[in-house]
């Protein structure tokens, strides 16, 4: 008997461990961390689904295997990961990232989880002679343009939505000289330009399907975020068809 008991024994323990799940657990946040809360965490070819709650969290308890997430929300990009899950016990999909929609193509400023669109303004181009037959091009804010849109920290944070087959940013971010100009050009008398640039600053990038997340820390004074594509294409009207549109930003230093 006491054989058979032990034997009775070791086969009821995998048989028990077989009425548990593969328990995946994971978070669905905006890329600033910011929690998504009441998405729709589902898994393909199975019944388990769950929704995050007020953390952006989920549990979900399902069949061992290769488990493929999908996690969705209105307003929202969707995220996707596959976790492997061979076993009946708890695994983490870890961080899973979706951000605020752009209804049309686009750029907007990130605020929390809400996007507003960016004000707009104008650069104008103006060509005056210099020194030796050399000439001076340059693109400057108008003496009347309404104020800068404020920033008092230097992070910003912007989302684009690009139009279909759009690989590049379609923007880009300019340093504002004294006189409020991004970009000029300077030709020499053998007709040569030499383009300057003020500062550049790095910008982290992070694509969602046609949204992109994009992430710039701007030392403080003027900025100008350029349409880039559209840079070069005058947007005005007789006098005024040398304009040039994007959007002026003011970075004030940080208080200490």
């Amino acid at each position: 008997m006491p054989r058979s008991a032990d034997i009775a024994a070791g086969i009821a323990l995998p048989l028990l461990c077989a009425c548990g799940s593969a328990t995946v657990t994971g978070t669905f946040t905006t890329p600033n961390g910011q929690p998504i809360a009441g998405a729709a965490v589902t898994v393909s070819g199975q019944p388990c689904a769950g929704t995050t709650d007020a953390k952006g969290n989920f549990s979900l308890d399902c069949e061992p295997g290769t488990l493929k997430l999908r996690a969705a929300a209105e307003g929202f990009t969707e995220a996707q990961t596959t976790v492997k899950a061979p076993e009946r016990r708890a695994y983490s999909s870890g961080l899973l990232f979706g951000m605020p929609t752009l209804p049309e193509a686009g750029v907007a400023r990130v605020e929390g989880m809400a996007l507003t669109r960016l004000p707009r303004h104008a650069l104008r181009r103006t060509v005056k002679a210099a020194a030796a037959g050399a000439l001076d091009r340059r693109f400057c804010l108008d003496p009347g343009a309404e104020a800068p849109l404020p920033l008092s920290e230097p992070q910003l944070i912007v989302a684009e939505r690009r139009p279909e087959g759009a690989t590049s940013a379609r923007w880009r971010l300019l340093k504002l000289d004294g006189e409020g100009c991004a970009y000029r050009d300077q030709r020499n008398d053998r007709m040569q330009w030499r383009e300057t640039w003020l500062e550049k600053p790095t910008v982290q990038e992070q694509s969602f399907g046609d949204h992109h997340w994009a992430e710039a820390a701007l030392a403080p004074g003027d900025w100008f975020v350029a349409d880039w594509n559209d840079f070069f294409v005058p947007i005005g009207q007789g006098e005024d068809r040398d304009q040039f549109g994007g959007t002026w930003l003011r970075v004030t230093e940080a208080a200490k």
